[in-house]
């Protein structure tokens, strides 16, 4: 379901429900479920003490890597893993490679949180995991009985407080919504603790980033000299900056806000989306047309809607540089006439603001959208919504009906994610959509019980739609690495070579590769034939066809950062079209030491 933050938007509308309706393209789409115990099974249902109508202990919460690889999500249920004994809510991981699920709320040691976790964010290649949590076994001298952000590296088993004092203390406030970059680096997260930097004093809550390497935090919801925002603090309308969502490598954090003083023309009184710059330390607000205008209250005849022009839940590309957030303003782009909440997108590079949630036809939605997720160079957005013209069903009355969907920018077309196997309209509600670096994983909530066969739980669950999947067609390819240096310096550069080799049977025609960079930065990635482009600490490449027996090679030049932590590269090669029978051979993870 869309949310404003945690009241479901299907409450405010009547839907209609839709008629049936088929086509190839739908078909050709792939659903999993990924809330799955280990051993594969589902998840027996659980009544939630708050739940709605086909919704159990899965929590909407969750995460997938940048690789497509990984799905991080949050459930009570004891039947996940064995010996979970806690009786507490908890945060999964499940493996698509490997169809394996683990618990990741745990201390170094190994034991279960003695209290809830939930709101993970999983790093580009699922190895780190940043998380909420009211436990306080995870670490040493945690007494704050407040909610604090933990990380967990699921190779070294190892498990970190984020959210503490600047000078060793416990945290004062409680502190949510972590969001991890993709290096695994940053931790960007809300917190009203005041302790956490010095001269915390506007008593509201702030955005934070937590550097894992240098184990220092800094307060990022502040204006381009460094000053804190203004707000009111009180327990009835409590102004504050919160719901962060940070770039690949760190050096930008999106957040909204609806205090004060964060840019010197804000004047709405509403809430907004900002963009700092953890470099350059300069703070704009992404919230505007492409005039640089303002949202404002809306007014319809003699009556204004005094919150209509609030702006919530950014989501940023991978280099920083496109912003996705939902709006119910009517000002940030021309002609906006449908009275609903939208979802847009504003460009840092160009200072353009476009709108996201419209048809393929380009018209506008009879109902709310929102819920962004964007892809690592900004072509794909998904998001939820309501509105019952977006795709080709019919319409009868129901309040169930949020579906998600995705907008490819450069195609300027509108699909949607979740239908049933037959490619027929589901049953119940699906939202919250996570999407991977490629915009090829889009996973989602959903209390639907027939977006899979044999999904007999009763209650809601986690999916992952592979929404280019074609299994008419099969071709294995094959990554292998060639030349790589035995070490490293610090802050020396290096070459590494790969080769993509497609083992047949059929010919691969859109081949793409995922790279992903940590304790350095890619300089220049490149193909012998084809196109690549880099994204901080993702960068993205275009092999086109590949007949089979045939190989493409691919150049990537590597500096690494002034440390003498291993140099870390994650890389997929896959197809966007073809399926591929062989799925272990189409990865590598390497690591290179310093010296």
């Amino acid at each position: 379901m869309i949310t404003v933050r945690n009241t479901p938007i299907y409450l405010y509308f009547i839907i209609i429900l839709f008629l049936a309706f088929q086509s190839t393209e739908i078909i050709a789409q792939i659903t999993k479920r990924v809330s799955l115990s280990s051993d594969g099974k589902q998840l027996p249902y659980t009544p939630h003490p708050e739940e709605f109508f086909g919704e159990s202990n899965v929590t909407r919460e969750h995460s997938i890597s940048a690789d497509g690889r990984y799905v991080a999500f949050v459930t009570g249920n004891s039947k996940v893993t064995a010996n979970d004994t806690n009786a507490s809510y908890d945060v999964f991981v499940r493996d698509l490679l490997t169809r394996t699920t683990e618990v990741v709320s745990v201390n170094t040691s190994g034991k279960l949180g003695n209290d809830f976790s939930d709101t993970p964010s999983l790093s580009g290649n699922g190895r780190f995991i940043a998380f909420r949590s009211l436990a306080s076994n995870f670490a040493t001298g945690d007494t704050s009985k407040s909610y604090d952000i933990f990380v967990h590296d699921r190779q070294s088993k190892i498990t970190r407080l984020v959210s503490k004092g600047y000078n060793g203390a416990k945290a004062n406030g409680h502190s949510s919504y972590p969001q991890i970059s993709a290096d695994g680096r940053y931790v960007a997260f809300q917190s009203s603790a005041s302790n956490l930097i010095a001269n915390d004093t506007n008593r509201i809550d702030d955005v934070f980033v937590h550097d894992l390497k240098t184990k220092r935090t800094f307060r990022v919801s502040v204006n381009t000299n460094g000053k804190q925002a203004i707000g009111r603090n009180s327990i009835i309308d409590p102004q504050k900056s919160g719901f962060p969502h940070i770039s690949s490598d760190g050096r930008y954090i999106a957040f909204e806000s609806d205090a004060q003083g964060l840019v010197d023309e804000d004047t709405n009184n509403l809430s907004d989306v900002f963009v700092h710059d953890q470099l350059t330390r300069k703070t704009i607000r992404v919230s505007v047309s492409s005039k640089g205008e303002q949202t404002v209250p809306f007014c319809l005849g003699l009556h204004c809607h005094l919150t209509g022009g609030n702006n919530y839940g950014s989501s940023i590309s991978a280099d920083g540089q496109f912003v996705a957030f939902y709006s119910d303003a009517n000002n940030l782009v021309p002609f906006d006439k449908n009275e609903v909440r939208d979802v847009f997108i504003h460009s840092l590079k160009t200072g353009t603001t476009g709108i996201i949630s419209v048809k393929t036809d380009g018209r506008q939605t009879n109902d709310g959208s929102g819920g962004t997720a964007i892809s690592a160079n900004g072509r794909f957005v998904s998001f939820a919504s309501v509105a019952t013209n977006l795709d080709n069903f019919g319409a009868a009355f129901s309040f169930l009906s949020a579906n998600v969907f995705v907008r490819d920018r450069y195609l300027k077309v509108t699909n949607r994610v979740n239908f049933t196997p037959s490619g027929g309209d589901n049953d119940l509600f699906s939202d919250r959509p996570e999407i991977s670096a490629d915009g090829r994983e889009i996973s989602f909530y959903s209390a639907s019980t027939d977006l899979i066969d044999h999904d007999t739980n009763g209650g809601s669950d986690i999916f992952v739609n592979d929404r280019n999947l074609n299994l008419s067609y099969q071709a294995d390819l094959q990554l292998n690495l060639v030349n790589k240096p035995l070490l490293q310096n610090p802050n020396g550069t290096a070459m590494y070579s790969y080769v993509v080799t497609n083992n047949g049977p059929d010919t691969i025609y859109k081949a793409k590769v995922f790279h992903l960079i940590s304790n350095g930065q890619t300089l220049n990635v490149s193909t012998n034939l084809g196109s690549c482009k880099n994204y901080s600490a993702i960068s993205l490449c275009e092999l086109g066809k590949i007949k089979p027996g045939v190989s493409r090679t691919l150049s990537i030049n590597i500096v690494g950062d002034n440390s003498f932590d291993p140099i870390i590269q994650t890389i997929k090669v896959s197809s966007s079209e073809q399926y591929d029978p062989k799925l272990g051979n189409n990865r590598l993870n390497i690591e290179t030491p310093r010296k």
